[in-house]
């Protein structure tokens, strides 16, 4: 076994279990070595990337809309938020088992 092996299963003690799994579904999807990384690097970046827990995209662009773009009510019954979660996912974030990531 890798010392890094034991840095970074003291680095992932510090992350709750939902953290915790964010952090294999994103260790999976971005193909790292854990081996080959610097743990509280690979948490760091980890912690970066990562959003949170969403039912699925079009949850994720509902929250986003919410909190960053302040639309009036009856403007936010016109938009299609189907549309705004595919813009979002093609570039900026992606989806992966529940979690959402920044690219």
């Amino acid at each position: 076994i890798s010392e890094k092996f034991f840095d970074l299963r003291n680095e992932l003690d510090n992350l709750t279990d939902t953290e915790k799994d964010a952090f294999w579904t994103w260790i999976n999807y971005i193909g790292y070595n854990i081996a080959d990384n610097d743990a509280q690097d690979l948490i760091d970046e980890f912690k970066h990337s990562y959003v949170g827990e969403y039912e699925d995209e079009e949850d994720f662009a509902y929250q986003l809309v919410d909190e960053i773009y302040y639309l009036p009510e009856v403007v936010k019954t016109y938009f299609d938020y189907e549309k705004f979660a595919i813009d979002l996912f093609i570039n900026d974030y992606y989806f992966d088992n529940g979690f959402v990531f920044q690219r």
